[in-house]
């Protein structure tokens, strides 16, 4: 049997790609990682976003279209995109906003509000959440859920994100077992708002979410809390509409084939 000839299960490859855009992305900010903050740098981290998203881009539209899927969607510039993007800002202002002014309240320092205000933070959070939900949700999610394992690879895509968040300790974050668990939690977030809102309002709630929590300093651990408990509010609520959405959909359909049967 020739190599040629020999078939690679879309189960094993979807990881492969994943493993792909991971190892891309990875490359794209190794480069700037020890570049001074200028104008030069963050012009650079500017074009590495446009060259990722362009190229994940071509490979998932290759790729899903070889297995017979559908490539992750791109919304044209339209109501549907703004949408998309108010909805992501909204999640994204529930779950991180509210601490952030209880803070303020709480040390009576108005730095709080705009800490996360600088333009490094801001490319910081459009690269994280460009390329990891370009990766977990936009291609690892999108072929479960066409594959209608949905909540298969709700869970899979979720682990493999929090577990990633592990070489953060390479950049001194402090990693512990709670960290992961809370990062998993935040990946079935993203999860549940692809799945109920699309790419786009995932990839907002992302960005804006990390530009939020960008430089800010918790005065003590009770926000923590306060974003957890949002956070897993917001995902029973997403799960069960989507459970109400894929109901909805399934009575429609028995509905028309009943329709067509009848006559």
């Amino acid at each position: 049997m020739s190599i040629r000839n020999v078939k690679i299960s879309p189960y094993l490859s979807i990881f492969g790609i994943t493993l792909l855009f991971l190892f891309l992305s990875g490359i794209l900010m190794f480069i700037t990682y020890d570049l001074e903050e200028n104008t030069i740098k963050h012009s650079i981290q500017i074009i590495s976003l446009v060259v990722y998203v362009a190229i994940t881009y071509y490979i998932s539209k290759f790729y899903f279209n070889k297995i017979n899927l559908n490539p992750p969607k791109l919304i044209g510039i339209n109501f549907s995109l703004i949408i998309a993007i108010l909805i992501g800002i909204l999640f994204a202002l529930i779950i991180e906003f509210p601490y952030r002014i209880y803070a303020t309240i709480k040390t009576g320092d108005f730095v709080y509000l705009f800490l996360a205000f600088k333009i490094e933070n801001l490319i910081q959070a459009l690269g994280a959440g460009i390329f990891e939900e370009i990766t977990f949700r936009g291609t690892l999610l999108n072929f479960f859920n066409q594959k209608n394992k949905k909540y298969l690879g709700l869970i899979i895509s979720s682990l493999i994100f929090g577990l990633i968040h592990i070489s953060n300790a390479f950049v001194g974050t402090e990693v512990t077992f709670i960290y992961v668990i809370y990062i998993i939690i935040y990946g079935f977030l993203f999860g549940l708002i692809y799945l109920n809102f699309g790419l786009i309002a995932s990839i907002t709630t992302h960005v804006v979410g990390n530009f939020l929590i960008g430089g800010f300093t918790i005065p003590n651990r009770t926000g923590g809390y306060y974003i957890l408990a949002t956070i897993v509010i917001l995902c029973v609520w997403l799960f069960l509409r989507d459970k109400r959405k894929q109901s909805h959909k399934s009575t429609k359909a028995n509905n028309v084939y009943n329709l067509k049967t009848d006559e």
